[in-house]
C-alpha cells in the first residue's frame, strides 16, 4: 500500500507538478476535515509525496481544515451541533472547560486524543471562543502531531527510496516515545481539568 501511493505520488508530481499536486492534498485535507477524514493518514501522506515540504503543507491544510469546520459548526450546524454533543458526557465537560479555561484548555485538548480532531473542531464552534482563540490554539496544538506525522511519512519516502541514514529510525522512535508520553501526560491534565471546571460549574450560583 505505502509503496503504490509513493509510486501513484511520484506519477502525480512529475505530471501535474509540485504546485498542483500540493492544492489537490491541500483540497482533500481541508474538505476531508468535514467529514472526519483522519488527520493523521493526511499528514503521513504529505511526508510521503513531498517530503519534509509536506509539513508546512499538512500544518497550512490542517489549519484551513479545522477553520472551515468552525465557520460551518458555528454559522450552519450550530444547533444540530449542540443537540449532538448534549447525548455526550465528555463532550459536555469538554465545552465546559473551554468556556472557563478558553484558550488553554484549546491548546490541551488539541494536543490530546481524548476526541477525534474534527469532533473537537464542531465541538468549539458551540463555545463562546472567539476565532483567534481558536486558530491559534489549533495551529499550537496540532503541530507537535503533525510534525511526527510528516516526518513518519518522510521515513517511509526515505526507505522506498533506499536513502534512510544510519540512527535515523532511532532518532524517530525517541520522537515518537516521547509524543507519545506528552500526549499521555497531557491526557491526564486535560481529564483533571474537565473534573475541576465540571466540579466548578456544578458549584456556580444559578
Amino acid at each position: 500500500m505505502t509503496s503504490f501511493i509513493f509510486e501513484s505520488s511520484t506519477a502525480l508530481l512529475e505530471q501535474a507538478g509540485f504546485v498542483w499536486a500540493a492544492l489537490v492534498v491541500m483540497f482533500i485535507f481541508v474538505f476531508g476535515a468535514l467529514v472526519a477524514v483522519p488527520r493523521p493518514l493526511l499528514s503521513i501522506i504529505c511526508g510521503l509525496i513531498f517530503g519534509w515540504w509536506g509539513l508546512p503543507l499538512a500544518v497550512v491544510s490542517a489549519a484551513l481544515g479545522a477553520a472551515l469546520v468552525f465557520a460551518v459548526g458555528r454559522h450552519l450546524l450550530r444547533p444540530r451541533v449542540a443537540a449532538r454533543l448534549a447525548r455526550n458526557r465528555l463532550a459536555q465537560a469538554a465545552l465546559q472547560a473551554v468556556d472557563l479555561e478558553g484558550f488553554r484548555a484549546v491548546v490541551l485538548l488539541r494536543m490530546s486524543p481524548l476526541l477525534p480532531s474534527s469532533v473537537q473542531s464542531y465541538m468549539f464552534s458551540v463555545t463562546s471562543l472567539t476565532f483567534t482563540q481558536y486558530f491559534v490554539g489549533t495551529v499550537l496544538g496540532t503541530f507537535p502531531a503533525i510534525a511526527i506525522q510528516v516526518w513518519t511519512g518522510t521515513l517511509g519516502r526515505a526507505a522506498l527510496a533506499g536513502e534512510v541514514a544510519p540512527g535515523t529510525m532511532a532518532l524517530w522512535s525517541i520522537g515518537v516515545v516521547a509524543l507519545v508520553a506528552a500526549t499521555f501526560l497531557i491526557g491526564v491534565r486535560i481529564r483533571r481539568l474537565l473534573a475541576a471546571d465540571a466540579g466548578e460549574a456544578c458549584r456556580a450560583p444559578a
